[in-house]
């Protein structure tokens, strides 16, 4: 079973692919975008259409993946913009050209445009009117404008009052729209067609949505942005009206921009390390990384399995048994069992039953070679089993050796008694 550290260190892992290789699970809530739940943002607008019309989505790539997106003919999307922030709008021609092009292929854009003052007055609720034109509204839906060859500046036709914060407004099927002001689109190019106009109070018509032919796809301006917020969709018959609105664009489908707020599309932090400019510092990462390991392999030899170790000869044996027997002490007990070993293998060698007599053994090798039975009785009579005898390691280590060359001889020159498939003697010791 694997060990706590080990389950710790899976979970680890998992988390750290997650990073790698998933998206963020973490919305972003920046004010104006389709994320956001504060009283200016647009979810509820994202919220409203994903579930009314098929097609909707987000769009956190640049204009030049447009192309991509939409790349079968005949097909028709819209590109919806909400409030984009202007320093980020007005920069980049290359994707001014991209978004423009996508338009003349047969796809929507729509421009709502942003109105910092409105939303200042909002946020710390001072009682003024404002009316004068300002050079941050749709400075970037400007150059969009310049682009495509069209006219028209945005400016405010009913500024924001924090008395009154939504203004009445009728269409011609009587529905009521509140609003909280109006821009209007002054100096306008002949192209741009009245698409949605209302009445006010007056009676006045104030015109809401403009839009105008580009190739085979339109450029539409939406000039009461407060339509969209959180807030405003759920007064009156917003919410209805904004859905009849943009129902006339994106046949095939409606991207809600979030790039132009800020919110690039990251994948996963897999995908940001493989694109430039991080795509040169992961190369040169892994080409650092591989130079260590190989480094590391050359320096280091291989791995070998440590040699067995070696087996004693017969000399070491005998002179270890023949210091043991002189570093004894006074304990006889080693001396008496190197003596019983020495016996014991004479007894086996013999073929005799374990419990025969010294005296037995001796008789037995008598009757079989004189020889042997005088080389055994030495060797019992000369082990070294007093004090003095073991002191002396040279006695020791000589007793040894004649006891192997004895049980040498035993085994083999003499024959005597060699292993065979004889039953065991018993001698009659009585």
């Amino acid at each position: 079973m694997p060990t706590k550290k080990v389950w710790i260190g899976i979970v680890v892992v998992l988390v750290l692919l997650g990073m790698l290789v998933g998206p963020s699970l973490v919305e972003p809530v920046a004010l104006q975008t389709s994320y956001s739940k504060t009283p200016t943002g647009h979810r509820a607008l994202f919220d409203l259409l994903d579930e009314l019309r098929p097609g909707v989505e987000r769009w956190r790539r640049t204009p030049l993946s447009l192309g991509e997106h939409s790349s079968r003919a005949g097909t028709q999307h819209g590109l919806l913009m909400l409030e984009p922030k202007p320093q980020l709008l007005s920069e980049g021609e290359a994707y001014h050209e991209a978004i423009v092009q996508w338009v003349r292929d047969g796809n929507d854009l729509i421009l709502v445009p942003r109105l910092h003052e409105t939303l200042i007055a909002d946020l710390i609720g001072r009682e003024f009117e404002f009316h004068e034109q300002t050079k941050t509204y749709g400075s970037g839906i400007q150059a969009i404008l310049n682009k495509a060859g069209l006219k028209g500046k945005i400016s405010t036709r009913y500024g924001f009052n924090a008395q009154a914060p939504n203004r009445p407004f009728t269409t011609t099927e009587g529905d009521q729209l509140l609003l909280p002001f109006v821009l209007n689109l002054d100096d306008r190019d002949p192209a741009f067609k009245s698409v949605l106009a209302v009445r006010n109070s007056d009676e006045e018509p104030v015109e809401l949505l403009l839009d105008a032919a580009v190739g085979k796809g339109r450029i539409a301006i939406v000039l009461a942005p407060g339509l969209f917020w959180n807030k405003g969709l759920a007064a009156g018959d917003n919410g209805f009206s904004v859905v009849n609105l943009l129902s006339e664009y994106g046949r095939d489908g409606l991207l809600i921009d979030e790039y132009y707020h800020g919110l690039a599309s990251i994948d996963g932090l897999m995908k940001l390390l493989l694109t430039e400019p991080f795509l040169w510092l992961t190369l040169s990462f892994l080409f650092l990384a591989t130079l260590v390991t190989w480094r590391s392999l050359v320096r280091s030899e291989p791995l070998v399995e440590p040699p067995l170790p070696t087996r004693r000869s017969k000399r070491e044996h005998i002179d270890a048994m023949g210091r043991l027997i002189a570093t004894s002490g006074e304990n006889p007990w080693v001396i008496e069992q190197v003596l019983h070993g020495v016996q014991a293998e004479v007894r086996t060698c013999l073929r005799l039953d374990p419990s025969t007599s010294t005296d037995s053994v001796l008789d037995f090798l008598r009757r079989s070679d004189e020889t042997l039975a005088e080389r055994f009785e030495s060797l019992i009579e000369q082990a070294p089993m007093s004090h003095s005898d073991r002191s002396n390691e040279k006695a020791a280590v000589e007793w040894g050796r004649k006891s192997h060359a004895f049980l040498r001889d035993l085994h083999g020159t003499r024959k005597v008694g060699a292993r065979s498939h004889k039953p065991r003697l018993t001698l009659d010791t009585q």
